[in-house]
């Protein structure tokens, strides 16, 4: 059997043309529907990022608020800390005085008369307690005793005895002199 094609040339090439223009036409709107699904995407997850983005900058502002009362407390905390190792060290030398001058006034034998004390340092400095004394005394012998029970003690070190001035009074003669010492409790 033979075909025959009675059908003109031009109009199958027509066809032909039409039919190769609806394939262009369904495969160009196949990619543009490619083409706007992933642009329909890209927008939804633009959006889901924006979103995410003020939610992660409301979030960043609260941090930044605790994170600054954070910071004042830590200040405040300092402050504090500071003035509690203020008083702890200023009550760590306060029992000095009492126990140095109990120990002081035992260690003075009777016939010395003490006219004055300085003392330096101490306190919140700690020992040793530089002392510096004038006193009056009846005899030298009584001026030798309280040296010899000064540094017999331990407490009392570089006991350092100044000039020694004789004065005539009604009651007798009086020895001036000075001393100077270091006092620290745990020796």
């Amino acid at each position: 059997m033979i075909k025959i094609n009675l059908v003109p040339a031009d109009i199958l090439a027509k066809v032909q043309q039409r039919q190769q223009i609806l394939q262009a036409s369904a495969a160009g709107i196949l990619i543009g529907a490619i083409v706007v699904m992933a642009s329909l995407t890209h927008l939804w997850k633009l959006g889901s990022l924006q979103r995410q983005l003020t939610a992660d900058n409301v979030k960043l502002g609260r941090l930044k608020d605790i994170k600054k009362v954070v910071d004042d407390l830590e200040a405040k905390k300092k402050g504090v800390n500071d003035h509690v190792n203020a008083v702890q060290k200023l009550d760590s030398g306060r029992p000095l005085y009492p126990v140095f001058m109990s120990e002081f006034v035992t260690s003075v034998p009777e016939g010395i008369r003490v006219k004055t004390l300085g003392t330096k340092g101490g306190g919140a400095a700690g020992p040793p307690l530089a002392l510096t004394i004038s006193a009056e005394a009846r005899t030298n012998e009584d001026i030798a005793a309280w040296i010899r029970k000064l540094e017999g003690t331990g407490k009392f070190t570089g006991v350092d005895m100044g000039p020694v001035t004789s004065n005539s009074t009604p009651d007798g003669t009086v020895n001036s002199f000075s001393l100077k010492a270091n006092y620290a409790p745990g020796s």
